[in-house]
């Protein structure tokens, strides 16, 4: 089975968390406690044309090694 169809057929958080590879609570508290704002680490870099570029970088287990 191809990986968009085992998304296709989840039909619940648990197994949302399943395939992700996380815990069902972990999903929960991150989706409906934790606020956007406190998920990303901001900042600016300057392009090679002079222009200021915005980064949000994910935070803590958000963070993809």
């Amino acid at each position: 089975m191809k990986k968009i169809d085992s998304l296709r057929a989840i039909k619940t958080k648990p197994a949302l968390a399943v395939l992700l590879g996380v815990k069902a609570q972990f999903l929960t508290h991150t989706l409906y406690v934790l606020k956007p704002a406190t998920q990303y680490k901001t900042f600016q870099i300057k392009k090679k044309n002079g222009e200021i570029r915005t980064i949000s970088a994910p935070l803590g287990p958000f963070h993809y090694p």
